[in-house]
């Protein structure tokens, strides 16, 4: 099982069988990063505006990244994963004490009192942010062939938009629902009653 981008639904899914689980349409290898970041323009419309930090519910793919507002929907760029060397503070007990505790049982239980904290340094991964300035706003379709994770949600493809207080349920006619948890629950729920509206989001914002 692999991630490959759907070029019908324009996000990546994970597929076994090399068809999309959602549309089932077929998942081509991407050859031509530069026609597929054309089509997507044309998908997207104008980049309009950042929307906030947000969390996804999906499994494998990235979950955590920034939302954008399109002139035609949503854009969903995740954070990059990155690695780093960092000092992580763990508590050790020496040698001597836990030899002494293996000869004489009672000393485990005084183990915990003697513990010691020291400094290691360990390679952790981290989600960082992509950072886009608004003068690179229209960068951003450009993205979708070429980070995993990434995805377009058109507004004339949800059905209805369920409000859960800290997160949202978008259902979408052909595809499964999404699943969207704003850092700012309140700021993302003023956008939305801004955006319902506006035509591309009118009706499916209705039932919210």
């Amino acid at each position: 099982m692999s991630s490959r981008l759907c070029q019908q639904c324009c996000q990546w899914v994970y597929s076994r069988d090399g068809l999309c689980p959602d549309c089932h349409d077929l998942l081509p290898d991407i050859s031509d990063l530069e026609a597929l970041a054309h089509r997507a323009r044309s998908l997207t419309g104008t980049v309009l505006r950042p929307l906030g930090h947000v969390s996804l519910k999906r499994k494998r793919l990235p979950t955590e990244g920034m939302l954008y507002q399109t002139q035609l929907g949503f854009f969903f760029l995740p954070h990059r994963i990155v690695t780093a060397t960092k000092l992580v503070e763990e508590e050790s007990t020496s040698l001597l004490w836990r030899i002494a505790a293996t000869l004489w049982m009672p000393l485990w239980f005084v183990l915990p009192l003697v513990k010691r904290k020291r400094m290691r340094s360990k390679l952790v991964a981290e989600a960082e942010p992509i950072h886009l300035d608004r003068s690179k706003l229209h960068l951003l379709p450009d993205l979708l062939p070429r980070i995993p994770g990434a995805f377009f949600l058109a507004a004339r493809d949800v059905s209805a938009v369920r409000d859960r207080r800290k997160w949202w349920i978008f259902e979408r006619f052909a595809a499964a629902s999404l699943t969207i948890e704003p850092v700012n629950p309140e700021s993302f729920r003023q956008h939305l009653s801004e955006l319902a509206t506006s035509d591309p989001w009118r009706m499916a914002l209705e039932t919210m």
